[in-house]
């Protein structure tokens, strides 16, 4: 076991047993004795919800002592093994077990095993998929395949919403640009560039619209007003850091090299 997590474990309990006791004895200083028992007479509920509440809670960091003990060891073989064997063989597919294996795929760059998640989960819990379509999609974009990536991002786009849908529907406008289907892809770009909330997103919008920017007025135009509006918001110091604070976004770390390529293109000339 941890020792971390042992020592997080016992101090959650003695902060739960003393909030309890200070609660349990307040009413005795406050109202006495005789009138802390009527209390208590009548609201012994309380006590029992409290008991119920950190029996749950204790009970979830002992059956998570396995994942944590690995997580914080950095035992990632020993990781994806136990989560492989909740998944796969004793098919425990929650959220949380999805989520650390894919994780960990990435931090040992197995994204083979990513897609082979998505499809155990499109045959045993194809309501989870939605939930992680970012993340499975990290290896449609890793391919480079851009029928792969046609295929996959617009089957989802239209699941998602808010920020996750811009990504999906970048994913798809990226695939249809790697496919010289520039016409189909434009509409969409146009409007993520002119839009989006993510403004990595509308950056990247903005970069792929920029190779069409010569023949075409509309795009010219978007180009140009998108890219002074990210200036204006943005230096290179600030824009870095927004890019760090997402460098755990898996679609951001499949993106990375054209986002560096972008990067440079929207502020290179700044440093010169």
């Amino acid at each position: 076991m941890s020792v971390k997590f042992k020592a997080l474990f016992v101090l959650f309990n003695v902060i739960v047993l003393v909030s309890f006791l200070i609660v349990a004895v307040l009413p005795v200083y406050i109202i006495g004795g005789e009138y802390a028992a009527l209390f208590w007479r009548d609201n012994w509920p309380l006590a029992g919800l409290f008991l119920l509440v950190l029996v749950l809670l204790n009970g979830y960091f002992v059956s998570n002592w396995p994942l944590f003990s690995r997580l914080e060891s950095q035992d990632w073989d020993g990781l994806i093994g136990y989560l492989e064997g909740r998944i796969y063989d004793r098919e425990r597919i929650s959220s949380q077990n999805v989520r650390v294996l894919i994780n960990t795929y990435v931090v040992k760059a197995k994204p083979d095993k990513i897609t082979e998640l998505e499809k155990h989960l499109r045959e045993k819990k194809p309501a989870l998929v939605p939930r992680f379509a970012l993340e499975f999609g990290i290896t449609h974009l890793l391919s480079g395949e851009a029928e792969r990536m046609i295929d996959y991002f617009s089957g989802i786009k239209d699941q998602l919403s808010g920020r996750r849908k811009e990504w999906a529907e970048w994913g798809h406008a990226f695939g249809l640009t790697l496919n010289r289907q520039g016409e189909q892809s434009r509409a969409t770009l146009l409007r993520l560039a002119r839009a989006a909330k993510s403004p990595i997103v509308r950056a990247l919008s903005l970069y792929l619209l920029n190779n069409s920017a010569q023949h075409d007025t509309e795009v010219a135009t978007t180009v140009r007003e998108g890219t002074d509006r990210l200036r204006t918001e943005f230096d290179r110091a600030k824009w870095q850091r927004l890019l760090d604070r997402h460098r755990s976004d898996l679609q951001v770390l499949a993106v990375s090299r054209i986002l560096h390529e972008c990067t440079e293109w929207l502020f290179g000339a700044q440093n010169q």
